[in-house]
Parts: C-alpha cells; sequence; structure tokens
C-alpha cells in the first residue's frame, strides 16, 4: 500500500475515485505531496470507510505528520488507531485532524440502545428506547428513529445510500427527553410511528444526533435493526363480481381477491337473498304495451369507442393536437374511485332504504268504470300475480343462504327457487371468527333460469251465438311472475257424417 521505504515516501490520498479503498492499491493514485511537512495526507474522500486491515499489514511513519480533513465516512476511530499504530501521534498538531468533518456522515456509535417498549396497530407502532446522555448533556441533539418497508430481513443500515448523500430510511427526529434529578425517574424516548400499510413487515432503527465540537469527540449511540410487523385488519372489497345461472337452481358465482387483503385471506362469506318481485309489474298491461325482454349480452367497445375512452376530454389548444392519453396512474386511481364509489353507493340502497311493500291500484273515475263494465272482466284488468298478493311474507322476506368459501374465489349455491331474482354479498375475511375482520360487502345480482311451461287450466263460457268467454285459473306456484297470457285460436269446422 506504501512506498518501500515508509519513512521518505510520502502517500496523498485527495478526492479518490468512490468505489476505489486502501485495500486496492492498483487504483489509488500514488503522486509526488507537495506538503513535505506530511507523510501520510487524506481529503475529500466521501466513500473512505477503513484503511487497513490492521492484522495484516504493519505500518510505521518515521518522519513527517498525518492529515485528516471532510472524510465523511472515515471514523475517527480508525483515525486515532492509524495514530497509535503507525508512531505519529505525538508529532501530529491538533489542526492536522479535524474532529467536525471526519465521520460525520458515518456511523460511529460505540454504544447499544436496547429497545424497551414496542406496540403494534394496524397503521402505527410505538417503539421507545433506554434513555442515553453523553458525558456532556448538552451535545445531545436529539434521536433520529429509520424506517422502512422491509419485504425480507436483509435490510442493512446503509441500503440506498448514494453519492448525493440520499438513502431508503424515512427519517423521524425526536426531542431529548428531561434530564432525571434526585425527585424524578428517567424517562424513556419513544416514538409514534404513522401512518403505515396494515400487515407490512417494517425495519426500525434509531441512532442519536450529536452535535460537533473542536474541542472534543462526542460518541454516540445506535440500536441493531428490529423487524416489526403492523396489525391486519378489514380487507377491501372482492374484486369484479360475476354471476351466471346454467340452471333453475343453481347460480355460478366468480371474483377476485381484494386490492388490498391487509392480512391473509382465510375465507369470504357468501350470504344470498331472495328478492320479491316488483309490484309494478303486475300494474303493466303487457297485452297492449307489449314486452322488452332486458338482454344480458355483454357490451364490448371497438377500436375507435377504446381509443375515446383512453383520452381526455379536454379539447386540444388550437385544434392542433390530440388529447393526451392517460397514465396508467391516472387510469388505477379513476378505477379505484369508481369501485368505491359503487360499492358505498350498493351499501346506501342495500342498508339504508326500505323497499315500500305494493299498494292496490286506486279506483279510477266514476266516468272510466262505467266505460269499462261493457267488456269482460279478462279483458280490462291487468293479470294478477300467480298465487295471490304480491306482498311477501316475512318468513319470505328473511330468508337466506350463507356460505363460507375457503381457499378459492369461486362457489355454486345450490337449491334455489327457479326464475327468482337474487341479491348476493361477497365478503371477504381474514380471520376465522371475528366478524370485524370482514370487508365490506360488494353486490351482484343474478336470477336462476325457468323450470319449464306452465299450463294454466281453463273454462269456457258462451254470451252469444257469436262470442264466448274463456277463463283462466293461473298455475298455484308462488315463484312465478305470469305478466302476460297468450292466446291461440283456430276455426274448427265439424263435418257431418
Amino acid at each position: 500500500m506504501v512506498p518501500a521505504d515508509p519513512g521518505t515516501g510520502v502517500r496523498e490520498f485527495s478526492r479518490t475515485d468512490p468505489h476505489c479503498l486502501l485495500q486496492r492499491p492498483a487504483c489509488l493514485p500514488d503522486r509526488p505531496s507537495t506538503r513535505p511537512n506530511f507523510s501520510f495526507y487524506a481529503l475529500d474522500n466521501q466513500n473512505l470507510r477503513q484503511l487497513w486491515d490492521w492484522s495484516k499489514h504493519n505500518l510505521t511513519i518515521l518522519r513527517g505528520r498525518t492529515f485528516f480533513h471532510y472524510n465523511s465516512k472515515l471514523c475517527m476511530a480508525e483515525i486515532r488507531k492509524m495514530e497509535e499504530i503507525t508512531g505519529s501521534k505525538d508529532r501530529n498538531l491538533e489542526k492536522d485532524i479535524a474532529l467536525r468533518t471526519n465521520g460525520d456522515q458515518a456511523s460511529c456509535e460505540n454504544q447499544v440502545l436496547n429497545f424497551t417498549q414496542m406496540r403494534t396497530m394496524s397503521d402505527k407502532i410505538m417503539v421507545r428506547w433506554q434513555p442515553f446522555w453523553p458525558k456532556d448533556y448538552r451535545d445531545l441533539l436529539g434521536f433520529m428513529v429509520y424506517y422502512k418497508e422491509a419485504p425480507y430481513q436483509n435490510v442493512t443500515e446503509f441500503d440506498g445510500h448514494d453519492a448525493c448523500g440520499s438513502n431508503s430510511w424515512v427519517i423521524a427526529d425526536v426531542e431529548p427527553p428531561e434530564r432525571p434529578t434526585e425527585n424524578k425517574a428517567p424517562l424513556d424516548p419513544g416514538h409514534l410511528i404513522h401512518p403505515l400499510k396494515p400487515w407490512t413487515q417494517y425495519a426500525i432503527m434509531v441512532k442519536t444526533q450529536l452535535s460537533a465540537s473542536d474541542e472534543h469527540q462526542a460518541h454516540g449511540a445506535k440500536s441493531s435493526i428490529i423487524y416489526v410487523r403492523t396489525n391486519a385488519t378489514k380487507p377491501s372489497v372482492p374484486m369484479d363480481p360475476i354471476s351466471s345461472s346454467n340452471s333453475s337452481s343453481q347460480i355460478i358465482l366468480k371474483w377476485k381477491t381484494p386490492r388490498n387483503p391487509n392480512g391473509n385471506i382465510t375465507h369470504y362469506r357468501v350470504i344470498c337473498s331472495k328478492q320479491e318481485e316488483d309490484g309494478d309489474l303486475y300494474k303493466f298491461d303487457y297485452c297492449l304495451q307489449g314486452m322488452k325482454l332486458p338482454s344480458r349480452t355483454p357490451t364490448h367497445l371497438g377500436s375507435e369507442d377504446e381509443q375515446k375512452w383512453n383520452q381526455t376530454d379536454e379539447p386540444s389548444p388550437g385544434g392542433k393536437c390530440c388529447a393526451c392519453p392517460k397514465t396508467d396512474a391516472q387510469l388505477k386511481k379513476e378505477q379505484e374511485e369508481s369501485e368505491y364509489r359503487k360499492t358505498f353507493e350498493n351499501y346506501l340502497h342495500n342498508e339504508v332504504f326500505e323497499i315500500r311493500p305494493s299498494r292496490r291500484r286506486r279506483s279510477l273515475g266514476v266516468g272510466v268504470a262505467n266505460a269499462t263494465q261493457t267488456l269482460p272482466n279478462f279483458l280490462t284488468t291487468a293479470p294478477s300475480p300467480a298465487g295471490g298478493p304480491t306482498t311477501p311474507s316475512p318468513e319470505e322476506e328473511g330468508s337466506k343462504v350463507e356460505l363460507k368459501v375457503f381457499a378459492k374465489e369461486s362457489t355454486v349455491i345450490s337449491n334455489l327457487h327457479h326464475f327468482t331474482s337474487y341479491k348476493i354479498e361477497i365478503l371477504a375475511c381474514n380471520h376465522l371468527t371475528d366478524p370485524l375482520r370482514c370487508s365490506m360487502a360488494t353486490y351482484v345480482s343474478a336470477r336462476t333460469m325457468p323450470e319449464g311451461t306452465f299450463c294454466p287450466f281453463c273454462h269456457t263460457s258462451s254470451l252469444h251465438p257469436s262470442c264466448f268467454v274463456l277463463g283462466i285459473i293461473p298455475p298455484k306456484c308462488k315463484d312465478v311472475c305470469c305478466t302476460s297470457w297468450h292466446l291461440m285460436y283456430a276455426l274448427y269446422v265439424v263435418h257431418p257424417t
């Protein structure tokens, strides 16, 4: 590392390469020194952390002094050790080695801080550690709490450090506690770290912050790196529920895991509630107005529509340039806001509003009643629901089917009524027994398929040689929504034999 005759040679290190250490002499400059009073000169080496492995090297400086300034990562203990081994301690002057600019950005603490208390919540961590006071208590400016997300327990203190001085740790400054007195016991300093993510592992470390002095070197303390995981909390809602029916008694459900599980998902709760048909369905005259069945065909956007959907609606200045497409972050944010808005609206509709029971149609005026008396009843009244009124009984209204689904994101609900509408709630849970650890429900509706064709019982009565009355007795089935009757007739001629 040094010239063959260390007593006459001079080694100077000034602004060396950041990756160049003294253990690699090939990459160190060996230029003549312009400072004849110094045998070792180290100036402004921002990444120099260690001088030599003294168990393998023996160095003696017979003449001259040593110079150390602005070596921010080189601790004073390394410099003092070199002075003792090389024999230059008695020759060095006070100004040759700067106490403020050497090791001011390094971890040079030699005392260990131990944590005394640790409390975790879903979004906070409370830490306390043992008090520390240097020889001169005025040198203690406070403590620095370092913390960062740590998926794996392999974090080091210098992770993310670069030449600009930045690192990957989040640093919180903590003031020193009150000094203990005869009548007052010492207080353990502490800090509440927040806001944090639920069910996330963090690495935490505490260091002292000391003032620099030209008169003496203050020695600080630091803790070892510990790993703490925040508590679990209720997850977000399951994503993208899809329902379909392939039979008259089953509904197939599929969904995706929550975006934020906030723990280990243990199971899903699926609650299926029977929905009564709306009474307005029976007030509409389908024979006169017709009936339009809802379409379940999924909607697909064309290529042009997709491009328009991915662009902002702001007009371009001057009409010359196209609008800039939205970034992935903007699209993700809009999607999350839309999902939360739909979940909240569904929650309001299902928890706050109550379905008003259907009322009978009020009688029309006297003139209208007289006008309708000339026609038979089956031509003037809308079809009534099969099996009686539409107001559900308490037993039917409160009927629910609840399932627990483990280790998958799909299920089949069986033993349902045919051609019946169901409201289905899906909740994600990350605890087997605590109901407070289940998410808000995501809602989806589905209807089972019809079971078959129902044939009513008919009877006729003749009113006139040219007309007759046809009476229809609906089937005795309470879960069938009969909206209209289709009558087919033809002339039947009986030939005399």
